[in-house]
């Protein structure tokens, strides 16, 4: 399923999520502090990262702004013992995907985990289209057509694009007046802007 990394000082709650969440079929590595999850983390990449907020040396809440100050790639989830709304609330403002309360259930844990990978998917999926659309450059658009008349509009075409005139299309709804405005934009000088 998911590769996860647990946070915590508590050795037995540690243990106890890793056997858990290995149940569940996911991947898990464990760290004691912040500071060793950042050595864990510029080593190896993990699609969900389960934090404890009170740790010594680095807290949930420093770890976090590391994650996000680094552009290391995951989604967070921090627990804590302390329902503060406050401290919550300062998480996700720090780019926390969401938080669980101590003592927990497992079903929630189990929920939030699968909510955040399903978001983490996302999130890489757009990243990708996005990069996708980048790399693309000048895409192509092209007509399919069997008469005549149709192969002197895309002539017309061919014609009228490298001008910096503007062009009204006319006719009935469905005739393909947004197709040819498509093609029109991408063989002209303005293809890199917006359509």
């Amino acid at each position: 399923m998911a590769k996860l990394l647990i946070v915590d000082d508590d050795l037995s709650l540690r243990q106890f999520l890793t056997i858990f969440l290995r149940k569940e079929g996911h991947d898990v590595e464990v760290a004691s502090n912040g500071l060793r999850a950042l050595e864990v983390l510029e080593k190896t990449s993990f699609e969900v990262v389960l934090t404890d907020l009170r740790m010594p040396r680095m807290d949930g809440l420093d770890l976090l702004s590391e994650i996000k100050e680094r552009g290391i790639e995951t989604q967070v989830i921090v627990m804590t013992a302390y329902s503060s709304t406050e401290t919550a609330l300062e998480a996700m403002r720090r780019g926390a995907y969401d938080y669980v309360i101590k003592p927990f259930q497992l079903d929630a844990v189990r929920v939030v985990i699968d909510k955040c990978m399903e978001k983490g998917s996302l999130v890489r999926e757009n990243a990708q289209l996005r990069e996708a659309l980048k790399s693309s450059g000048k895409q192509t658009v092209s007509l399919t057509y069997c008469s005549s008349a149709m192969a002197e509009v895309e002539g017309m075409i061919a014609r009228v694009a490298p001008t910096p005139s503007n062009v009204l299309l006319l006719g009935e709804s469905g005739t393909g007046k947004e197709v040819v405005a498509r093609m029109l934009h991408h063989q002209s000088e303005r293809a890199p802007k917006p359509f």
